[in-house]
């Protein structure tokens, strides 16, 4: 970190320490990589624009492809707000079927835009989620594919390895109201088992598809190519309202913190809940086929519920790390999931 502070980015990417972490990945005694100096010295941090749609009264913000998180926490509040669920009693199979439709769209589009024509704005278009919303009937839909967005010139598919959790999240805000919402994953626990200079290196390249191809034959957007980023799932958002930021959410979780940034964002702006209770309520994750309900949160009566509409729920604890600010009149309040480590604390 001295290093850093005084050397800058010029520090990592070239000179003695981009050595000893080429080194380190090429005579990994476990799996040896391809890492050359020549890759260290060509990386470029890019900076994207942010991708933003309305909910309700709110103007919603996450970060662009290749992060698939923002347009998919993005697609499920704008199906969401298609449906009415915010008027609705019962709004979890709502919620069910708008993940799985903003899932289906999302695999088969996002991967890096600098190699695949993604079509951001139309992933989030509210005329075309309005026409995704009419899938979404009174039970489960047996089976959701991905649809066609305004700009979605190549139909790509997807097969796709989901990250396990091992990501942090931060949100913050300074006394002009400067906020900043991020998210940072070194993949699984320990990344790759290799350190250098004091930090672990990631293993990032398992967000690729470990295939180039599926079982038809057709190219995989989200396939290993040199230069290019792998998708995420990453989802810091910021929640804006008359211009002025309101919100910060993230969440660490793998491919399940779209739905844990969704749920809370819905629940506070949708439903009119506490952070607090927002963040500490039970998740609903749903992708395709998949169904989690977070064991303790669901009584056997909204089981039954759920499995009357076709759906077919799976208890299991979720790993969330949700870290969210809002404003609330003059003043801030801070939340930090109850299900780990994190804490709120004012300077």
């Amino acid at each position: 970190l001295q290093r850093l502070a005084v050397g800058g980015a010029e520090a990592f990417y070239r000179g003695e320490l981009a050595q000893r972490i080429v080194d380190a990945v090429q005579n990994d005694p476990n799996r040896p990589g391809l890492l050359s100096m020549q890759d260290m010295e060509n990386y470029r941090a890019r900076r994207g624009d942010a991708v933003c749609a309305p909910y309700l009264k709110y103007q919603v913000c996450g970060a662009p492809p290749p992060s698939s998180g923002g347009t998919t926490v993005l697609a499920i509040l704008g199906l969401l707000d298609a449906s009415d669920a915010h008027r609705k009693k019962r709004w979890e199979h709502d919620f069910i079927e708008a993940s799985r439709l903003a899932f289906a769209d999302r695999n088969r589009y996002v991967a890096d835009p600098g190699f695949v024509e993604v079509p951001t704005s139309g992933l989030v278009d509210k005329g075309y989620l309005k026409q995704r919303a009419a899938l979404m009937g009174k039970k489960r839909r047996p089976n959701i594919v991905a649809g066609t967005p305004p700009g979605a010139d190549l139909a790509w598919r997807d097969g796709v390895s989901e990250a396990l959790p091992s990501t942090s999240h931060l949100s913050i805000v300074d006394a002009d109201g400067n906020m900043v919402s991020m998210t940072t994953s070194i993949e699984t626990a320990f990344g790759s088992r290799v350190m250098v200079g004091g930090f672990l290196l990631n293993n990032q390249l398992t967000d690729f598809s470990f295939a180039p191809k599926n079982e038809a034959g057709e190219w995989i957007a989200n396939r290993i190519q040199a230069g290019k980023r792998p998708r995420s799932s990453m989802s810091p958002t910021v929640v804006l309202k008359k211009g002025a930021p309101i919100m910060a959410i993230g969440s660490p979780g793998g491919a399940r913190i779209i739905d844990y940034v969704a749920g809370s964002l819905f629940k506070v702006l949708g439903l009119g809940w506490s952070l607090e209770k927002a963040v500490a309520s039970g998740h609903i994750v749903a992708m395709g086929d998949f169904l989690e309900l977070e064991e303790g949160h669901f009584s056997e009566k909204a089981q039954a519920r759920l499995k009357k509409l076709g759906h077919a729920p799976k208890l299991a604890p979720e790993t969330s790390g949700i870290h969210a600010l809002m404003r609330d009149r003059e003043q801030w309040l801070g939340v930090a999931d109850p299900r780990r480590e994190g804490e709120v604390t004012g300077l």
